[in-house]
């Protein structure tokens, strides 16, 4: 892939056209981040998170969980199903980190 001249004047090789989307501009140089550190497709260059899931609402302005953390976004979602359908509606699912 060669340099293109934009009016006369020389770019970067990612800027393949001024019409590129920034998004695409992003995918080429992971693509090109991948090649050079050897990484495989199938594996994220971004970190994980590493957290729980728990259960909380807040009561007179105040963070208040309302169960222990679980290891999946599926398992709290599953406790608040047991809820009736009138709490429901004001207990939110969390991410905390630990």
């Amino acid at each position: 892939m060669g340099v293109q001249t934009i009016a006369g004047k020389p770019s970067h090789p990612l800027n393949l056209s001024p019409f590129v989307p920034a998004h695409a501009k992003r995918a080429l140089t992971d693509q090109n981040a991948r090649k050079e550190l050897s990484v495989p497709e199938s594996t994220s260059l971004t970190p994980k998170a590493t957290g729980r899931w728990l259960l909380f609402q807040y009561v007179s302005g105040r963070f208040t969980p309302l169960s222990k953390p679980f290891h999946t976004k599926e398992e709290a979602e599953q406790a608040r199903q047991k809820y009736p359908e009138s709490q429901q509606r004001r207990i939110a699912i969390g991410f905390i980190r630990v």
